[in-house]
């Protein structure tokens, strides 16, 4: 099960992993994990349906099979369901089921809600 510890770890050490964060719009308020990119659960299953270039203009980044995926939320129940979605897609998709909760006790920029 991926900790605090183990995912700081990767991201320290700039892993090649995509880190999302599935919460929506409103709740990135309270703060972020460094090096996330935003894809709010509530868009996932259409936004993988627009074609590549569409996805990237609309979120940043490009969702990759080959690449190692970790999704969080804010107790890691959506991005728990995210990460099922993402694997029966054949990503290679986890859940960091700490999410921000865990997050907010180690890093002050983020606050536990």
């Amino acid at each position: 099960m991926l900790s605090y510890n183990k995912l700081k770890k990767l991201i320290e050490e700039k892993q090649n992993i995509l880190l999302i964060d599935v919460r929506e719009e409103d709740e990135l308020k309270y703060g972020v994990i460094p090096t996330s990119k935003h894809l709010p659960l509530s868009e996932l299953q259409e936004a993988l349906e627009i074609d590549k270039e569409e996805f990237k203009r609309r979120y940043g980044f490009i969702l990759d099979r080959n690449k190692r995926i970790i999704l969080y939320c804010r107790s890691g129940s959506r991005s728990g369901q995210a990460a099922e979605y993402l694997k029966s897609l054949r990503y290679k998709a986890e859940n960091y089921p700490g999410s921000i909760l865990e997050w907010s006790k180690y890093d002050d920029n983020v606050e536990g809600y």
